[in-house]
């Protein structure tokens, strides 16, 4: 029994793998991670609309529930870059770990957050998705409202943190995922800090064109093999 021509071209063609792009993780680089993500469908949360814990997309079925944030704050804790005034609160709570989970209803293939006003006591902040992808991993401590240069293990860059300032972390990834942890570690027998975040932004690759002409094209291949073989059974029968 033979097989189209052009059943054969569009499975060829089906299953050879479509562009994908490697993890690449965002340091303190809002700009470029939104210029990395541009033709994704986006999804942002600056929590300005003051709900918790769930936040839903106006424009998908996109939402997003974040868990163990304490209260929606002002900006007494510095801005984020992008957004306005109000931001997620975390309690301090001494000697202990504390940590946000960001589930996805979907999955996504980007997301990045601003935190702010870290390392104002001694601690770790470490940001992993459910696919095991570290993009954060820092430990510092800058007294007295100060602030410094904080190294990232993961990657090596480095930024500045502490006291009223916001820095963006986000990680872009072609295998997806469908949720974020946070965690931050207190040093045993130091007082912990309150921390915000805020920014939240998700993204979800987009198919492109030739995705859809594949599968039209695979469409109408079946069509053809399907018509072919009930041609040639009624011809065989006479």
């Amino acid at each position: 029994m033979k097989i189209p021509k052009i059943l054969c071209i569009s499975m060829l063609l089906f299953v050879l793998p479509q562009a994908v792009f490697a993890e690449i993780i965002f340091i303190d680089d809002f700009v470029g991670f939104s210029n990395e993500i541009s033709d994704q469908q986006t999804f942002t949360i600056d929590f300005e609309s003051g709900n918790l814990p769930t936040f839903n997309d106006p424009n998908s079925s996109q939402s997003v529930n974040i868990n163990a944030l304490n209260n929606i704050r002002g900006n007494g804790f510095g801005t984020a870059p992008a957004s306005g005034a109000l931001q997620g609160g975390v309690n301090r709570n001494d000697n202990s770990t504390r940590i946000i989970t960001f589930t996805f209803s979907e999955e996504v293939n980007s997301f990045g957050l601003s935190i702010g006003d870290m390392f104002d006591a001694p601690g770790t902040f470490r940001l992993t998705t459910n696919t095991g992808i570290t993009f954060l991993d820092a430990t510092a401590f800058f007294p007295n409202g100060g602030t410094g240069q904080v190294t990232d293990t993961i990657t090596g860059s480095t930024f500045t943190g502490g006291n009223g300032l916001h820095v963006f972390f986000g990680v872009t990834d072609s295998n997806p995922f469908n949720s974020v942890t946070l965690t931050h570690i207190d040093a045993p027998g130091n007082a912990a800090d309150n921390f915000v975040i805020d920014d939240v932004v998700v993204g979800t690759a987009v198919p492109e064109p030739s995705t859809y002409i594949l599968l039209f094209v695979l469409a109408v291949g079946a069509w053809f093999y399907k018509n072919k073989k009930a041609v040639y059974a009624k011809e065989s029968t006479n």
